[in-house]
């Protein structure tokens, strides 16, 4: 059996992040942000920040939830990328790796999101990132022989919180694949996801899975194999947040 009985999903410790704290290089960094908020704070800003190009794609979007999450997600990432290399935000450029994997300037990252919850990973080697928002009235059911193994439908069978499993095997799969560069793969089965450890194309990948508050579930698969700093982005610093 591939079952691992090390196999855990953890409440990461999260800090508090603002444009003056420092990105440590030799460490993983994952950065939460609350679309709802976000927006609100970010919006007068955007044109300091993101390109022409961003916010023309944005406004092809159907949905005004999708493209504000569209623009949220390039700013902040353009943000962070500037505290590390020291690059203005609007100066950015985005390139290609492996897969056609998007790199800046030796810099990996991944970045999901789910209902109001946006996820951004980023470290110095290959990195992959998924959340899903637990709905508890989807029925995932007609999925599980389609996406898992035997081992894999065990696990979730067995469980008392099935559907909190369903999710936590699904940001698995789609953590490594979106590590390795390969996105989604036709037999899903395939990729038995139960081990912490995942090995492709010369990489050792850690896979860890977290809970994120009681409606939330992501993993982390990391190349890097160090220390991961959890942060909440906050989009105003802290002295005019407390002079409002």
């Amino acid at each position: 059996m591939h079952t691992k009985p090390d196999f855990v999903i953890s409440e990461p410790t999260w800090y508090d992040y603002f444009d003056s704290s420092a990105i440590a290089e030799n460490h993983n960094h994952v950065f939460q942000i609350s679309l709802a908020e976000c927006f609100i704070s970010i919006a007068g800003n955007l044109k300091a920040v993101v390109s022409g190009k961003e916010i023309e794609k944005a406004t092809r979007f159907k949905n005004d939830q999708d493209a504000q999450r569209y623009l949220a997600t390039r700013y902040i990432l353009r943000k962070l990328i500037s505290n590390t290399t020291g690059q203005h935000p609007a100066l950015v450029s985005f390139n290609e790796g492996k897969n056609r994997k998007p790199i800046i300037d030796g810099i990996e990252f991944n970045i999901s999101h789910s209902a109001n919850s946006i996820l951004i990973a980023l470290s110095s080697g290959p990195i992959g990132i998924d959340v899903e928002h637990i709905n508890r009235h989807f029925d995932y059911q007609e999925l599980i022989p389609h996406c898992f193994d035997l081992d894999e439908q065990r696990f979730i069978n067995t469980a008392t919180h099935k559907s909190a499993r369903f999710y936590a095997l699904w940001t698995r799969k789609e953590a490594i694949l979106k590590a390795t560069g390969e996105g989604l793969i036709d037999d899903l089965t395939a990729l038995n996801c139960l081990s912490p450890e995942y090995k492709e194309a010369g990489y050792n990948f850690r896979v860890q899975t977290y809970i994120l508050g009681p409606d939330y579930v992501f993993t982390l698969a990391s190349s890097q194999i160090a220390k991961t700093i959890f942060w909440n982005y906050q989009t105003q610093n802290p002295v005019y947040a407390n002079h409002r």
